[in-house]
């Protein structure tokens, strides 16, 4: 039973050392962030960390290149929806 205790708290520690080594890398296109476009966001990522993308149209495509991150605009942060653009969201994905 000792045995089992000692490993969930190591698994516990293991999980909040994680987590506390997360980074938030934020991606403006105007040149206000870390980054400039969301694919030199996410090559200098590591698992765990979130990249955050300041609002801009981007034209690129994306390989997370088997990382488990978070990308997200600015509404994960502040809860706000005008951060997504609803219509092209609705153009692009109708059928």
């Amino acid at each position: 039973m000792k045995q089992k205790k000692m490993f969930a708290i190591f698994i516990l520690f293991l999980f909040m050392f994680l987590y506390l080594h997360s980074e938030t890398i934020n991606v403006d296109i105007e040149g206000g962030g870390d980054y400039t476009s969301i694919q030199d966001g996410i090559d200098a990522s590591s698992n765990g960390d979130t990249i955050l993308v300041y609002p801009g149209t981007y034209y690129e495509n994306v390989n997370f290149i088997g990382k488990d991150i978070t990308l997200a605009s600015l509404e994960m942060i502040t809860g706000d929806e005008s951060y997504i653009d609803l219509d092209y969201y609705k153009r692009t994905t109708a059928r």
